[in-house]
């Protein structure tokens, strides 16, 4: 960073805590600031809940340290930690689960290639070939960025975050970004053409079509 002279990630006060003050552009949460409507993000990454709200609204990401989400409220590009009683029973409710990732049968030579090859690193601690089991990682509860459970953990959360926010409840269109980390994590460990990679893919699918199910159900078919 030219101005402070020091490296700093993309939501990274000089302080070391977040912030979007550097960003010099308006959000989609900027955009529905002063209005009814609520603007939510939702992601692993700090970064990729705040940016796309800009200053202003609620980003909820993941504290891998804590194994949970907690919830931000934006305002002038400073996020305080915001007290949100559903997500704090939510939470309660929904203790983390770490269980191993195996490969869907019908993911199996998909990609065309074996499951080990050249240039598959892993990440977060995974080798390169499957099963990967984050409790055998230095870090169990940061590996969940880089395996579809990442993507499981957001698209329930995002559900539970519908009914405890009252989004799409009345007449003012609400924001709800959700950003899906884990895509980005295996696709930089494994390859876009691994196996992992197309076992991802498969199970998101069946994710997006169940939360879209959900959002006809929670908001209403025609409502979002």
């Amino acid at each position: 960073h030219r101005d402070v002279h020091r490296v700093l990630m993309a939501v990274e006060a000089e302080d070391g805590s977040d912030t979007t003050k550097w960003l010099r552009v308006r959000g989609l949460g900027d955009a529905l600031a002063g209005t009814p409507a609520k603007a939510v993000g939702i992601s692993l990454k700090s970064r990729a809940a705040l940016l796309p709200l800009g200053h202003t609204g609620l980003a909820i990401y993941y504290d891998a340290g804590a194994g949970r989400f907690v919830a931000h409220q934006l305002a002038n590009s400073v996020p305080a930690p915001a007290t949100r009683p559903w997500l704090e029973a939510y939470t309660a409710g929904h203790p983390l689960q770490l269980a191993p990732w195996t490969m869907l049968p019908e993911t199996g030579g998909l990609s065309g290639v074996p499951d080990q090859r050249a240039g598959e690193m892993g990440e977060k601690g995974f080798g390169a070939t499957f099963p990967h089991d984050p409790q055998a990682t230095k870090h169990p509860n940061d590996a969940v960025f880089a395996m579809p459970l990442g993507n499981d953990l957001e698209f329930d959360l995002a559900e539970a975050t519908i009914d405890g926010e009252q989004l799409g409840a009345d007449q003012t269109p609400d924001l709800l970004v959700i950003s899906l980390s884990a895509h980005d994590y295996v696709g930089h460990g494994w390859g876009h053409e691994s196996e992992e990679q197309w076992d991802m893919e498969l199970r998101l699918d069946q994710r997006i079509a169940a939360f879209l199910d959900a959002l006809d159900k929670k908001v209403g078919a025609g409502r979002w």
